[in-house]
């Protein structure tokens, strides 16, 4: 739609005969063009442009199943990245060094993309049924604000250690998290002069979730987050924490692997 109000804008800018109405014609009809060509490529049917989408609804109401509508979209996402690549290609190899590359990269990124879905996929069929409540670590111990990080770091860099994520808490309100990752950025020197606060990560890059909280929205939430683990809360209170570990022991029992050994906690 606004390419084309765009384009009959130039056609009526460009009515005047004037030499500033002509240049401003150009300009507005530059600018409909490219409009209209976003607005087609980003029809192209492969996930996560809206062509994708598309064909991921269709799918989903022809045969009521959401896993098939992913299926779907993930293929023709790789057909389309493959002709892509085969289009890049064939450009480049025609002198359209620039044009080719940019089509071939952009191929390359739809072929990832349907990967990613297929990963998911698997990711679904495997946990997609358990909620945070069945998988987060239960009644976690708790670290106030005011500690330095000696007290617990050498328990959570410990491959057996029961946790890889612990909660601040100031009062009764978690103000934040101390993880593996936070701890190993800094110099083991520093641990005993280094306060708790001034290591941990809080909101708003903290997210918080409920235990009722279906598994993968939460899993996504905590892997964009970068951090070990983020505070479970129900009610305001504090009931325990998923952590990448927890989640792990979990597809390694579905999996038939062997989750990690744990010893007793923080205390």
């Amino acid at each position: 739609m606004l390419g084309l109000g765009l384009g009959a804008t130039a056609v009526v800018i460009g009515a005047t005969g004037t030499d500033i109405g002509r240049a401003g014609a150009q300009i507005v009809a530059l600018l409909a063009a490219l409009n209209l060509l976003i607005g087609l490529v980003n029809l192209v049917p492969a996930y996560p442009l809206d062509g994708g989408r598309i064909v991921r609804a269709v799918a989903w109401r022809r045969t009521d199943s959401l896993a098939r509508g992913w299926d779907v979209a993930s293929r023709t996402g790789r057909w389309a990245g493959l002709l892509a690549v085969a289009v890049g290609g064939g450009l480049f190899l025609g002198g359209e060094i620039a044009n080719g590359g940019m089509v071939a990269l952009s191929g390359w990124f739809l072929i990832l993309s349907s990967r990613a879905i297929r990963e998911r996929q698997k990711v679904d069929a495997l946990i997609g049924d358990l909620s945070v409540g069945e998988v987060m670590e239960r009644d976690p111990a708790t670290i106030q604000p005011g500690l330095t990080v000696d007290i617990l770091a050498g328990q959570l860099l410990d491959n057996e250690s029961p946790t890889s994520a612990v909660p601040v808490v100031d009062g009764t309100e978690v103000v934040g998290i101390l993880g593996v990752r936070e701890v190993r950025r800094m110099r083991r020197a520093a641990w005993g002069t280094t306060r708790v606060r001034d290591a941990m990560v809080g909101p708003p890059r903290m997210p918080v979730v409920g235990s009722e909280v279906r598994l993968l929205g939460a899993l996504e939430r905590l892997q964009r987050s970068g951090l070990d683990g983020i505070p479970v809360i129900d009610d305001g209170r504090l009931v325990g924490v998923l952590t990448r570990r927890s989640v792990g022991k979990v597809v390694a029992s579905r999996t038939g692997g062997q989750p990690p050994t744990r010893r007793r906690g923080f205390r």
